[in-house]
């Protein structure tokens, strides 16, 4: 099981992100009109885009400014988690932002998000790099 870290925007990429909100009941309507160009767009006019491979399967994509957007394939919630990609990710992203946000859909997310070193404040889940419960 080989985990890759990549920036921009895939094929793969786009696909996965396309197809789990197509899955989503709150996100299917919206995507199913702008299509999979339109997510493209959409992911290719992001401040930054990063994704997750296992081998040459897209498991998860990340995207947004300081407020960060997470989709993760179906049935591998999980298996794109690893010390290496976590610290990749957060390198990355506090090299750009003082403060992540991050509003999740899905109450599953909200205890992981905690237990990293997110906050509740003003309706989001904030973390600067001092919270953050793992050295980067």
């Amino acid at each position: 099981m080989s985990l890759v870290f990549k920036t921009g925007v895939s094929d793969q990429l786009v696909e996965m992100v396309y197809d789990r909100l197509n899955a989503h009941p709150l996100y299917k309507n919206m995507v199913n009109k702008i299509g999979r160009n339109g997510v493209r767009k959409q992911l290719e006019s992001q401040e930054w885009t990063a994704s997750i491979f296992l081998n040459e399967l897209c498991v998860a994509g990340l995207w947004g400014t300081d407020l960060i957007n997470l989709v993760t394939r179906r049935g591998y919630e999980r298996k794109w988690l690893s010390p290496v990609i976590f610290r990749k990710f957060w390198k990355m992203f506090f090299r750009r932002h003082d403060k992540a946000k991050a509003k999740p859909d899905n109450g599953l997310v909200i205890p992981f998000l905690l237990r990293i070193g997110f906050r509740w404040e003003n309706n989001f889940l904030v973390m600067t790099r001092d919270d953050l419960k793992v050295k980067i």
